[in-house]
């Protein structure tokens, strides 16, 4: 990665942590796994289509309801021209990408990237926030990073976050007046929380 170049660290996990690990530990398993077998449909495919088209380009072209949503573009490698393109989760079409770095031997052939620099509302913090939903923020930052996904969705379906999504995305589509009705709701909804009245109950 060059000196000042921006990146965007992604967990992974379960079945596909496990098929990454053993691209790059050069380790061969006993009993193919679902990546392994998409592997071989898509090899299949190729086979039978008479055409050699390759992995492009991996991307993460969208966050949708706090879900990184990646595409996979196939074509010719030689050319560059386009032949298809379908939805994946980020980490399985990073997998089929080193995967097929692993097979050619050219990993300068397939470029790995983010269409556009995307940041996670759940964890990215603005100073002008109320300090539970800060908090909120930190903690799920911390499950994230240790992996502890039941954590991580507890944190997601909290109704300060739950508000603060909707907010985003009324702002996202320059719905003015809505979001700042939201947010107004939200920050009575903090106070009712934090009222001694609350906390005695």
């Amino acid at each position: 990665m060059e000196p000042g170049a921006s990146a965007l660290v992604l967990a992974v996990g379960g079945d596909t942590l496990i098929s990454v690990a053993s691209i790059l530990e050069d380790h061969k398993r006993d009993r193919p796994m679902a990546l392994d077998l998409l592997w071989q449909v898509l090899q299949r495919g190729q086979e039978i289509s008479k055409r050699d088209w390759k992995v492009l380009r991996v991307a993460i072209t969208e966050l949708r309801d706090s879900t990184y949503i990646g595409r996979l573009f196939f074509g010719d490698a030689d050319t560059g021209n386009l032949v298809w393109d379908c939805d994946c989760r980020p980490s399985d079409g990073c997998w089929l990408a080193l995967k097929m770095m692993k097979q050619s031997g050219s990993p300068d052939s397939i470029v790995i990237a983010t269409e556009e620099a995307v940041t996670n509302p759940l964890t990215s913090i603005r100073g002008d926030e109320p300090e539970p939903l800060k908090r909120l923020k930190r903690e799920m930052g911390v499950a994230l990073h240790e992996e502890d996904y039941a954590t991580a969705a507890r944190i997601r379906d909290h109704p300060f976050m739950q508000l603060h999504m909707r907010i985003l995305e009324h702002r996202k589509n320059n719905r003015v007046d809505a979001a700042n009705s939201m947010e107004r709701e939200l920050e009575d909804l903090i106070n009712q929380q934090s009222s001694p009245d609350r906390q005695e109950g």
